[in-house]
């Protein structure tokens, strides 16, 4: 009888090993990916843009469908909504600081589920590889399968070759790929060496960061509602200062915690060896 082959979907999540995923799929020495899907948050500047194109060719080359989750209403409500769904660097009146939830990631995870879930119900088994660009340094890290839907079957290709993150932006360099990925423009994660990058080379998306800064700047009210204490300002800097104004060096890094789900990658800089 003919089996039938499992549909596989990477999920681009701005990390450096998914993207070298994609390219080891397109030079056939990883499995074929028949699906490359990434959340569109309405946030991404002009590099990220480039970002997505060079992406699009890498598809072309796997023979891999490119496809656009929409999550724009992440930009929406960023720019009007209180709370804001950014995970804003708060202050109260007494000068006490805090963070706002993600409530960002969950948007994206919502808008990846629906396309999963449509593959899924196309399926004759009914059910999808999901293939993860996870560094080996996160092996002992990875909830067990049974944390996901049983019709989804995790997959981390590059634990089986050893491959850490370092490893995955000095491959993705050697190609001709940057280290910035799917990186918002008024991301909280970004550090201070990506703010800077950002005002140096697009002076635009600085501008809009800086307005959406502005905008967001008492989109903190109801953080009792999810258990954080009480804030009247909220930032993009981890300095809790406003961000045209924001002390930011080149070579500093923000204190700054990771995003999930790995969608943007301002967290520290990886720099390939030359």
């Amino acid at each position: 009888m003919p089996t039938h082959r499992t549909e596989r979907v990477l999920l681009l999540d701005g990390s450096p090993g998914a993207t070298t995923v994609l390219l080891l799929a397109a030079h056939h020495v990883l499995d074929p990916i028949d699906h490359v899907l990434y959340a569109d948050t309405g946030l991404y500047p002009a590099s990220t843009e480039r970002y997505l194109k060079h992406v699009h060719t890498l598809c072309q080359q796997a023979g891999a469908e490119l496809i656009r989750a929409d999550a724009t209403d992440i930009a929406e409500r960023a720019w009007s909504q209180s709370p804001s769904p950014l995970p804003l660097f708060t202050l109260d009146r007494y000068g006490t600081t805090g963070r706002l939830p993600n409530a960002c990631s969950g948007t994206q995870l919502l808008a990846l589920t629906d396309h999963l879930r449509t593959w899924v119900d196309q399926q004759e088994h009914g059910r999808v590889d999901v293939v993860l660009g996870l560094g080996a340094e996160y092996a002992s890290r990875v909830p067990p399968q049974h944390a996901w839907p049983r019709l989804l079957r995790l997959n981390y290709p590059l634990f089986d070759l050893g491959w850490r993150d370092r490893d995955c932006v000095w491959f993705n360099h050697h190609h001709g790929i940057g280290t910035r990925g799917l990186a918002c423009l008024g991301c909280p994660e970004r550090s201070d060496a990506d703010w800077a990058e950002l005002r140096e080379t697009d002076p635009d998306a600085w501008r809009e960061a800086v307005a959406l800064d502005t905008a967001v700047r008492h989109h903190t009210t109801e953080t009792a509602a999810t258990g954080m204490p009480l804030a009247d300002t909220g930032y993009l800097h981890h300095s809790c200062r406003p961000l045209g104004g924001a002390d930011i060096s080149p070579e500093q890094e923000g204190p700054v915690p990771g995003c999930l789900p790995r969608a943007c990658r301002g967290t520290r800089s990886y720099r390939a060896e030359q």
